[in-house]
């Protein structure tokens, strides 16, 4: 128990740690917000390569494939390094094949909503050319009811047929598009596209009284796990969500490492929200 609170601890303090760096490059960058939007990537980029195993190699650049069609440049490209090398590097940037390709991460120093529409069309081009395990990380703070605004009005996929029944204009196909996790680390939010119970207007605890379970739906969960600390209730850390999401992801065995159930004491499921039904 003790190594788990341990752990727990560690992505706490590294969370800071990331946005301390953020708040240090703000003081040199505050005038040239492109190298403020750089070096979160760069910050995000080295705490990555720190903590994955060495056969991932965490870089920045291109993912190109089988048919010669390449992406847009991207943040952060976790590749495996042992079993491919990439097909062209010029200083940092490489160009890498996209069955290499074990996840991207957007990384943002804050958010809007044409910031979020472009990072949707961004991902809806990666899952085109067959990446899977898309990432959005925000620095600052997004609040979980934005995050469904953002999404209301949005469409993946010029042939999807829009849902209009749905809280949002997606349907089966779309989760190939979707980033599966979303990293809010200013304020402690990580949502997780998953199977999820909408019960539209009714509060989930009134709904369940009656016998109402809501509709089973593909959609995002806001999780918070808590865990005792010196006798304290913590909260863990999104960092540390995020990080045993990417984990079981790209199929690092020991992920679920990261977030034992034995030191959890509880959890909550404070918002949830669905995109398009079973």
């Amino acid at each position: 128990m003790k190594s788990r609170i341990y752990i727990n601890s560690y992505y706490e303090l590294k969370a800071e740690d990331l946005r301390i760096q953020l708040n240090s490059a703000k003081l040199f960058f505050k005038n040239h917000m492109p190298s403020y939007g750089f070096s979160g990537e760069a910050i995000l980029r080295e705490f990555l390569s720190q903590n994955l195993p060495n056969r991932f190699k965490v870089s920045q650049g291109f993912v190109i494939d089988s048919d010669y069609n390449i992406s847009k440049q991207c943040d952060i490209i976790i590749y495996d390094c042992i079993a491919y090398s990439p097909i062209a590097k010029y200083g940092e940037i490489e160009v890498v094949q996209s069955q290499a390709v074990k996840a991207i991460i957007e990384v943002k120093t804050s958010i809007n909503s044409n910031f979020f529409t472009n990072a949707l069309t961004y991902f809806e081009d990666l899952g085109k050319i067959g990446v899977c395990n898309m990432f959005l990380f925000v620095f600052n703070s997004v609040k979980p009811e934005t995050i469904k605004n953002y999404f209301i009005g949005n469409k993946i996929g010029a042939d999807v047929e829009v849902c209009t029944d749905c809280t949002s204009k997606y349907d089966h196909g779309s989760e190939q598009f979707l980033p599966k996790g979303i990293v809010s680390l200013d304020k402690n939010y990580y949502y997780h596209l998953d199977y999820v119970s909408d019960f539209g207007e009714i509060p989930p605890e009134i709904a369940q009284l009656y016998g109402d379970n809501g509709r089973d739906m593909i959609g995002y969960k806001f999780l918070q796990l808590n865990y005792k600390n010196n006798k304290q209730i913590s909260k863990l850390s999104s960092l540390q969500l995020f990080m045993a999401d990417l984990f079981s992801s790209i199929g690092i065995h020991n992920g679920d490492e990261i977030i034992d159930n034995e030191s959890v004491i509880g959890m909550y499921e404070f918002q949830s929200f669905g995109l398009w039904d079973l």
